[in-house]
């Protein structure tokens, strides 16, 4: 949480996605709608690009506070909660209290889950804490809590039915929750349509760009996609497996010392599903990058395979402490460094306290320009929008980061037609007036 902040306050969070749900929360509370300026350059519901309904979950907490710190730290405590249906899910299983405890332990250490979180916060936060009381509720048969678990994981995006789509189909095959199975699989397929017959309809339409790869030359659509993967298997289980996708698995799998992945029916393939096709069926990288949102939802798919798995072994108690000890020095390896350079970046206390001074300066109606690690800065500000290749014949200041690589060119492009050029900390200000 410390360095997640510290990353904030020192302007190393970019506008995608930091700065659009920044300022998105501010117009949630002018307006109850999920406006932004800087996530298309114009004005526009988020809605617009992807069904995510949950984000008014927080809303109440951030009118009282009214600050984008609140935020980041309530991503942790969201996705800290996930041990709460974590822990009953093991008293179902009949794990002891000890076991229960390394659990959480590994859960709570989990490095796909605390390294991802120095990418900004996400709507995908939702994910693992409503997975795992979907689980729950589908191990105690308790249909209300199903159907209840399902409507929040729709709410997160219009793709989070893939997970209650695979949910459901485990229950069904394993034969022993068909009435769950089948209500949770029709719930998720209708969602995954629903949303993204919303997104096709009203929205800008549903981005299948990240798996190209599986499009040929006139294709277009995700059931393009889907068809073209039935008809080339081969093609599509050669994109599975690449040194960076198995590096990836490893830090996935290595907390858990591979026993996720131990299959005693046919139906717990159904677990992994989303692992294959969220993480490692696309070549965009993000995807396949513990750093990254991407493994929230599948990473708590794989708890619920661990728990199960762990479970049925004689040798739980020695599986659990090895995996607790696994969790720790990954933890202490992916996130203890991103920690240390987050805040010795947030030392430099002159340049930042000289950013902010002028920023809190700058009228709230002025139409702003602004490089990409500045926008989260300028969440309050209703008119502001993205420099990168932009129109910028509307703007009256443009706000430069002259701590990049590309500030000097940009300098000499638009300090032609700004009449005034001034540095404060860590941006260089040009007015129009």
């Amino acid at each position: 949480m410390i360095g997640t902040v510290c990353r904030l306050k020192s302007y190393e969070s970019s506008c995608f996605d930091m700065g659009i749900f920044l300022q998105m929360f501010e117009y949630m509370s002018k307006t109850g709608k999920q406006y932004t300026t800087v996530e298309r350059n114009v004005l526009m519901s988020h809605f617009n690009v992807h069904f995510s309904p949950c984000w008014y979950l927080l809303l109440p907490i951030y009118m009282i506070f009214r600050n984008s710190v609140v935020l980041v730290i309530l991503q942790v405590l969201i996705i800290a909660s996930g041990v709460l249906p974590l822990i009953k899910i093991c008293r179902l299983y009949k794990l002891g209290r000890t076991d229960t405890v390394l659990c959480s332990i590994i859960y709570l250490f989990y490095p796909a889950f605390c390294s991802s979180q120095f990418f900004d916060i996400h709507e995908n936060m939702f994910l693992p804490a409503f997975i795992l009381w979907l689980y729950y509720f589908m191990c105690k048969k308790n249909h209300i809590g199903e159907v209840a678990a399902c409507l929040l994981i729709l709410s997160v995006k219009e793709d989070a039915g893939v997970y209650i789509i695979c949910l459901g189909l485990y229950s069904l095959f394993s034969k022993k929750k068909k009435t769950s199975g089948l209500l949770i699989t029709i719930i998720g397929i209708l969602g995954f349509i629903g949303t993204n017959l919303y997104i096709n309809i009203f929205g800008e339409g549903v981005k299948v760009n990240r798996y190209d790869i599986y499009l040929a030359e006139n294709d277009s659509g995700l059931i393009a996609v889907i068809l073209n993967v039935i008809k080339n298997p081969a093609y599509f289980v050669s994109n599975l497996i690449t040194v960076d996708k198995l590096l990836f698995l490893l830090l996935m799998a290595v907390p858990f010392i591979f026993v996720c992945f131990k299959i005693n029916k046919a139906s717990d393939l159904f677990l992994l599903v989303p692992l294959i096709i969220v993480n490692l069926s696309t070549d965009y990288t993000y995807q396949y990058n513990v750093d990254y949102q991407y493994v929230f939802g599948s990473g708590a798919m794989l708890f619920c395979a661990f728990v199960k798995e762990v479970s049925t072994l004689k040798q739980k108690r020695k599986v659990l402490l090895i995996s607790a000890m696994s969790a720790v020095i990954l933890f202490s390896v992916t996130v203890s460094d991103k920690i240390q350079l987050y805040t010795e970046r947030y030392e430099n206390t002159a340049l930042i306290t000289q950013t902010n001074e002028f920023i809190d300066t700058i009228d709230k109606t002025v139409c702003i320009y602004a490089d990409t690690y500045i926008i989260p800065s300028l969440y309050k500000f209703d008119n502001v929008y993205l420099l990168d290749n932009a129109d910028v014949s509307k703007a009256e200041i443009i706000l430069l980061d002259n701590r990049k690589n590309d500030y000097q060119g940009k300098l000499e492009k638009y300090k032609k037609t700004f009449s005034i050029c001034e540095v404060h900390g860590m941006v260089t200000v040009l007015l129009n007036y």
